[in-house]
C-alpha cells in the first residue's frame, strides 16, 4: 500500500517512498529554481533540468553559459570546497582586534575566493541601498580589515539569491554571528577602559552592524542569538558614544567619519524593530527587547544620497545644522516640530516611517501593539 498521499486538493497521487511525493510536490508548487545554464528555461526539479540539457543541447559543449549562472555555479563550487576543507567552529575571535588578528574557519576562506569583487558588488547594488552603513568611497579606495570583508562578501553571497548558495552563505554567516556572539558577551557586563567613537574602532562595529542586519533577512533562523546581540550591541554602543553626536564630532573632524558613526546608530535602531517585528509575529509567546528608544539617539540625520555616494570633499561643511533624531521625542517636542521628520524621509523612508509611528504612540498603546502597527513599513523595505 502506498504511505505517502498527495494533500494538494482534488490530486489522489500516492507514492510509496517519501522522496517521490516531495518530487511530485514540486510540481504543484512549480518553483522552477533549477536554471539552464545554456538558455533561459527553468524547471521545479533537477532531473527535468538534465533531461532538457540532453534532449536540447547535447551538441552544446562550446556553448558560453550565461554569466550569472557562471558567477553563481562557481561560487557554489568554490564555497562548497571551502566548507569541506574546514570545520566550521573554528573561529578566533577578539573584540577590537588587530588587523594582523584574522580568524581562522570558512570566513577567512571567504576572503580568498576568487570573486570577491562580484560579490562586492552584489552587496552595494542589493543591500547597501537599505543599510547605507558604509562609505563606498573609502571602501573602494582603501584596504578594509577582514572583518568588514567577511561580512560585506557573506551579505554579497546571501544576496546571490539561489538556494544552494543561500544556505552557504547561512553557514558562514553563522560563523560570524558566532564570534560576534563570543566578542559581545565579553563586553555586555562592562567594557574596561573607555573608548571613544574614534576611526580606529570603527571597522569593528561596521562589521557587527553589517552582520547582525543579514539577520533581517534570514528571519527567525537566526533566533535567538540576533536579539541577545542586538542587546549587548546596542549596550556597546552606549558605552562608546555612537549614540552621541558630541562625543562623535569631538573625537572626529573627518565628516567620513562622523557619519559612519551617525548611520551605524540609526541601523541599530532600525535592526531592533525589524527584529522586535520578527519575533512578535511568528513568536508572540516571547516578550520583544525594547532596549533603544528614538530619545537616546542623539545623533543627526545622514546626508542625502547624492552627498554620500558622490565627491567626498562635498560632505566637508557638513550637515551641522541637522537637528537631532531625539530631539523630536522630548517632553517639550512640539507638533510643529514633526516637520524635521521629512529629513528623515527623504534620508531613509523606513526609517522615517517607523519613527512617525513612534511619534504617534498613544500613551496606551503597547510596544507590541505598536511594533505591529509599524510592521506593514519593514515588509515594504525587506521586499524592495
Amino acid at each position: 500500500m502506498k504511505r505517502f498521499q498527495c494533500q494538494y486538493p482534488s490530486c489522489n497521487r500516492s507514492y510509496l517512498r517519501k522522496e517521490h511525493l516531495s518530487r511530485h510536490q514540486r510540481d504543484h508548487t512549480n518553483l522552477r529554481q533549477f536554471m539552464c545554464h545554456f538558455c533561459h528555461s527553468k524547471f521545479n526539479r533537477r532531473d527535468l533540468l538534465k533531461r532538457h540539457i540532453v534532449l536540447s543541447h547535447s551538441n552544446s559543449s562550446r556553448l558560453t553559459p550565461r554569466p550569472e549562472y557562471s558567477l553563481r555555479s562557481s561560487l557554489a563550487n568554490a564555497v562548497g570546497d571551502c566548507l569541506k576543507a574546514t570545520a566550521p567552529n573554528n573561529e578566533r575571535c577578539g573584540l577590537w582586534a588587530s588587523s594582523q588578528d584574522v580568524p581562522t574557519g570558512p570566513t577567512l576562506l571567504l576572503l580568498e575566493t576568487p570573486h570577491q569583487k562580484q560579490l562586492t558588488e552584489l552587496y552595494f547594488r542589493n543591500f547597501h541601498g537599505h543599510w547605507p552603513i558604509l562609505h563606498q568611497q573609502t571602501f573602494r579606495n582603501t584596504t578594509q580589515p577582514p572583518k568588514v570583508m567577511q561580512a560585506v562578501l557573506t551579505v554579497g553571497l546571501w544576496t546571490v539569491d539561489e538556494p544552494e548558495t543561500r544556505s552557504q552563505a547561512g553557514i558562514f554567516h553563522d560563523a560570524i554571528l558566532r564570534c560576534l556572539d563570543k566578542d559581545l558577551f565579553n563586553v555586555k557586563d562592562g567594557y574596561g577602559l573607555p573608548r571613544p567613537p574614534r576611526q580606529e574602532y570603527l571597522p569593528d562595529l561596521q562589521a557587527f552592524t553589517i552582520s547582525l542586519g543579514l539577520t533581517v533577512y534570514r528571519g527567525i533562523h537566526t533566533f535567538p542569538s540576533s536579539m541577545i546581540n542586538g542587546k549587548h550591541l546596542g549596550q556597546l554602543f552606549h558605552g562608546t558614544g555612537v549614540f552621541d553626536q558630541e562625543r562623535i564630532d569631538a573625537e572626529n573632524l573627518n565628516p567620513v567619519t562622523r557619519e559612519q558613526y551617525q548611520r551605524l546608530a540609526l541601523a541599530l535602531f532600525k535592526i531592533q524593530v525589524h527584529l522586535n517585528s520578527l519575533l512578535v509575529n511568528n513568536l508572540p509567546q516571547f516578550k520583544p527587547f525594547e532596549y533603544l528608544a528614538p530619545r537616546m539617539l542623539n545623533v543627526r540625520v545622514p546626508s542625502p544620497e547624492r552627498l554620500w555616494e558622490g565627491d567626498i570633499s562635498d560632505l566637508f561643511g557638513g550637515n551641522e545644522g541637522n537637528v537631532l533624531i531625539s530631539s523630536m521625542f522630548l517632553d517639550s517636542a512640539r507638533s510643529s516640530d514633526y516637520k524635521n521628520l521629512s529629513l528623515v524621509i527623504a534620508w531613509d523612508f523606513t526609517l522615517g516611517m517607523v519613527l512617525g509611528c513612534f511619534l504617534t504612540r498613544h500613551p496606551g498603546e503597547t510596544y507590541v501593539a505598536l511594533i505591529q502597527r509599524i510592521t506593514p513599513f519593514l515588509d515594504f523595505h525587506i521586499t524592495k
